[in-house]
């Protein structure tokens, strides 16, 4: 009599009438392979998520698929993702086709993030999206991908500031101006300033000239009143 059994998980119990009774055990070996992920930065610090898809997908409500996250502390210094949701992880996984798909770090006000590298056992990439397809055989079961991502800083924000252009002023009146020694020496043909304008107000220089006159005409007043006194030595005036 042969008993063939399959995936059993429990003792087994046989009873026969045979005074000798054989039993063979086969067992049959599945590979499985693993992937792990590590992450750097450069330029800045951030958390990444890694999702694993196997390819093809598995069906709809079978499974969740593992999700990863690694956070680095240190430019340039990788880190290990480890598992933060999912049915099964990264250690144990049947051969074949997995999809890496890495998220973040976000981008902020004070800067960017963008792929840099993705080396695979020693495979380097130059990365055009953030994800990577890997393949686990027999013959190799075992992947390492290092995902690496570049922060760029915003540039500051700038002012620019425009001068003034300068101005010239003349003064109205030219060469009458000059020949009166306005601003000048009398031989220039009028006042020209340039920037801001210092002329004397007309308003000022009008009183000015006003004061000027009445002081020619009060000294020739004085000098009509002031008379020499002449003694006549001729005539000597009769005694009073």
């Amino acid at each position: 009599a042969v008993l063939v059994l399959n995936r059993v998980y429990q003792p087994i119990h046989v009873t026969t009438a045979l005074e000798t009774l054989a039993c063979t055990f086969t067992n049959t070996f599945t590979p499985t392979g693993s992937i792990t992920i590590t992450k750097a930065t450069t330029g800045g610090t951030g958390t990444t998520e890694f999702s694993i898809v196997p390819v093809p997908a598995l069906g709809e409500g079978e499974t969740v698929d593992p999700v990863y996250s690694a956070t680095t502390a240190t430019p340039g210094i990788a880190v290990t993702a480890t598992k933060i949701s999912g049915d099964y992880s990264l250690d144990s996984l049947a051969l074949g086709k997995y999809s890496i798909v890495e998220s973040g770090p976000e981008n902020t006000i004070a800067g960017s993030w963008a792929p840099q590298a993705i080396t695979c056992n020693g495979t380097f990439t130059t990365p055009t999206n953030a994800d990577v397809l890997v393949t686990l055989t027999s013959a190799d079961p075992h992947v390492t991908c290092s995902f690496t991502n570049l922060f760029t800083a915003t540039p500051p924000a700038t002012t620019t500031t425009t001068a003034a252009p300068a101005t010239t002023t003349t003064v109205p009146g030219g060469a009458a101006a000059a020949n009166t020694g306005i601003g000048g020496n009398g031989s220039g043909p009028g006042l020209a300033m340039t920037g801001e304008d210092v002329r004397i107000p007309l308003g000022v220089a009008g009183v000015l000239a006003g004061l000027g006159a009445s002081l020619m005409a009060l000294d020739r007043t004085r000098r009509r009143r002031i008379v020499p006194v002449v003694a006549d030595r001729g005539h000597d005036r009769p005694p009073t």
